[in-house]
C-alpha cells in the first residue's frame, strides 16, 4: 500500500528552500556531483536538491517528525542534521524505478522510496538496506536496487500516519 501526501503551499516554500540551500551547500563544500550517479540527462541538479526536500517534508508532515531541512544557522549547518527523523528519504524519477541503497546506508535503515509530482508526493514503499542489498540487483558498483513492486507497503514501517486531510491511502 502506498501513501499520497499533498504538500500546502506554505510547507512546499519551506521545502524548496531547504532544496536550493542543499544545493548550494554542495557546490560551496566541493561537492557539486552530488545526485551525479544515473542522473538523467538535462535533469537539474537544482531540481533533485528541491525534490529530494519536497519528499522528506511529506514523510516529516505524515509522521510528525520534525522537518530538519531548513535551517536559519546557513546551508552548512543542513548537512549536520537528520532527513525525516529515523526514516531515509529517497526519491525515484519514475514509480517505474528501483529503491537504491549506498554504501553509507546502515544495515538497519528503513529506506522510503518516493514519488514526487509538484506538491504531491507518492510513498511507494520501503526496505531496510540489509534487504535491498541482500534481494536486490546490482545497479552500479556498491549499489544495490530493489523493483517497487518487492518493496514492504508503508503500512507495514512501524509509525503511525498523523490524522490529517493532506494524505490519503492508496492501493495503486
Amino acid at each position: 500500500m502506498s501513501i499520497r501526501v499533498i504538500v500546502p503551499p506554505d510547507r512546499l516554500e519551506e521545502a524548496a528552500i531547504a532544496g536550493a540551500m542543499r544545493r548550494v551547500s554542495a557546490i560551496t563544500t566541493q561537492r557539486p556531483d552530488t545526485y551525479a550517479v544515473l542522473r538523467p540527462e538535462g535533469k537539474p541538479r537544482w531540481q533533485e536538491n528541491i525534490t529530494a526536500a519536497i519528499a522528506e517534508m511529506a514523510v516529516c508532515m505524515l509522521y510528525g517528525f520534525p522537518f530538519s531541512g531548513y535551517t536559519t544557522g546557513g546551508a552548512r549547518e543542513i548537512a549536520r542534521l537528520r532527513d525525516a527523523g529515523p526514516l531515509e528519504v529517497r526519491t525515484v524519477a519514475s514509480p517505474d524505478h528501483h529503491l537504491l541503497t549506498y554504501s553509507k546506508d546502515l544495515d538497519h535503515q528503513k529506506i522510503v522510496a518516493t514519488y514526487v509530482r509538484d506538491n504531491e508526493v507518492l510513498l511507494l514503499g520501503w526496505a531496510k538496506a540489509s534487504e535491498i542489498r541482500t534481494y536486490g540487483r546490482k545497479i552500479v558498483g556498491l549499489q544495490y536496487g530493489l523493483r517497487m513492486d518487492e518493496l514492504n507497503a508503508m503500512d507495514e514501517i512501524g509509525f503511525d500516519p498523523i490524522p490529517s486531510t493532506w494524505w490519503n491511502h492508496s492501493t495503486d
